[in-house]
């Protein structure tokens, strides 16, 4: 728990707070709770508590976290890298969308605004590929799982983000903040961090970087 701690606190760091651990409380006041009753409870705008946490034999924690930013991607290279260990040299793992490969695979990149299109592709090979959409998971009026956490309030301007990286977790996470941030802080965002991405706003404008080949 400490490692993953730890490392959902460096993405909070390089992604300038665009990505939080500590997003669980308002998603529960927005709906988003442990019994799934999207019912708004607190939708007012504010800006999300970063508490601090003390690291040693035990770490204490003053608010309640949400790994879940980055947790499927962190199990999927603990698998993988166990796979590896086993002498496992070409196979494909995948949970919700976030993808590693270890032989060569090439990924269709889903149209956010049609699941049964494509806007492109890419190959990758002992690496990963992780994506962020509110399409899934949306309620009541412009409602969705994806916090911003300088707002407290469901992000705005971003349809689809595509990120490659050498970890599922990275990617997974990555994702999420890229989301997070918005079109254009997104875009300088992805720069900073020399991200491989496909980033498609709200009007249907789309920056990538990286070896993506896009039919739009």
């Amino acid at each position: 728990m400490r490692l993953a701690l730890r490392q959902g606190m460096r993405y909070m760091s390089e992604t300038s707070g665009y990505f939080s651990i500590f997003v669980k409380e308002r998603l529960e006041q927005l709906g988003y709770d442990a019994d799934y009753t999207f019912k708004e409870k607190d939708i007012e705008v504010r800006q999300l508590r970063i508490p601090m946490l003390r690291f040693g034999n035990y770490v204490y924690l003053r608010q309640q976290i949400d790994l879940g930013g980055f947790g499927k991607g962190y199990a999927l290279d603990l698998l993988a890298a166990s796979l590896i260990r086993k002498g496992a040299t070409d196979f494909v793992l995948e949970a919700g969308g976030d993808v590693y490969a270890n032989g060569m695979q090439k990924i269709l990149l889903e149209d956010p605004l049609d699941a049964s299109k494509s806007i492109g592709s890419v190959m990758i090979q002992g690496s990963a590929i992780a994506s962020s959409s509110a399409s899934k998971r949306s309620w009541g009026k412009k409602l969705h799982h994806l916090i911003n956490p300088k707002t407290g309030m469901p992000a705005e301007g971003v349809l689809q983000v595509y990120v490659l990286a050498d970890k599922t977790a990275d990617a997974d996470a990555y994702a999420t903040a890229l989301f997070a941030a918005g079109f254009e802080d997104a875009k300088r965002l992805a720069k900073a961090l020399k991200l491989s991405v496909v980033i498609i706003s709200s009007a249907g404008k789309i920056f990538h970087k990286g070896p993506f080949v896009l039919t739009k």
